[in-house]
């Protein structure tokens, strides 16, 4: 049997990680658009733009505490 916060919890981490690496494809697709369309892109844009991981840490960290803070089921 498993634990059904734990799975909760599971299936709330798994959601995130697909949201956070969608958005990591979507902003890499734009980078690409932008460079082969010719649009000049400087290397300060390309930072900004590729700061992900510290998006990501953001945004599983608020996974994280949401999972916390969901009610625990009594059954």
């Amino acid at each position: 049997m498993t634990d059904d916060s734990t799975s909760g919890t599971a299936v709330l981490e798994g959601a995130m990680a697909a949201v956070i690496i969608t958005n990591a494809i979507a902003q890499l697709a734009k980078i690409l658009g932008d460079v082969l369309s010719g649009k000049p892109v400087t290397l300060d844009e390309l930072r900004a733009k590729l700061n992900l991981a510290d998006q990501a840490d953001a945004d599983w960290a608020k996974a994280r505490q949401a999972g916390q803070d969901a009610p625990k089921s009594d059954a």
